[in-house]
């Protein structure tokens, strides 16, 4: 393993750490999909669907588009 590869494993597993210590709640991938908290994303071609407790609270959005305007967003400071 390079020396960068070693000094980004530590930067990810540190950041890892100070997020849970603030109570973060880190994804696990499951069969279906993705699992954070209770929540789980299950991917459906290029839409996902987000369910609590097996039931569909969102379906068909594109988070690739949700994540671009949260980024844009927050950018902005809105």
């Amino acid at each position: 393993m390079s020396e960068i590869s070693k000094r980004f494993e530590q930067i990810v597993k540190s950041t890892q750490r100070k997020l849970l210590n603030q109570g973060a709640v880190m994804p696990e991938r499951t069969e279906r999909g993705i699992r954070v908290g209770c929540a789980e994303i299950v991917p459906e071609g290029p839409y996902k669907h987000i369910e609590v407790d097996g039931t569909i609270i969102y379906k068909d959005i594109s988070l690739n588009k949700v994540a671009i305007r949260l980024a844009n967003e927050l950018a902005l400071r809105k």
